[in-house]
């Protein structure tokens, strides 16, 4: 499967202000990304520390958010099957 990012939703804009809240989240914090679309906000904050809930609508954006997920190596610290 190809990455589409005409499927999914990025917000390439927010960098900075994902990386303001990161940095303010403490390690082993809770965060329900409820709007996760392919992992920008819910991987940086796993890879921190904290313990990750992400979901979103979009089938397509979870794939990719999964195939983030593994590619960062944060799969012990993401729970993305909250169906």
């Amino acid at each position: 499967m190809c990455f589409k990012a005409s499927v999914v939703v990025v917000f390439c804009c927010l960098g900075t202000e994902r990386q303001r809240i990161v940095k303010s989240l403490a390690h082993n914090a809770v965060l329900y990304d409820v709007f996760a679309g392919v992992g920008p906000f819910a991987v940086p904050a796993a890879k921190k520390g904290c313990h990750v809930f992400a979901n979103d609508l979009n089938p397509e954006s979870v794939h990719w958010l999964r195939q983030n997920i593994i590619l960062n190596k944060v799969s012990d610290k993401v729970c993305d099957d909250l169906h």
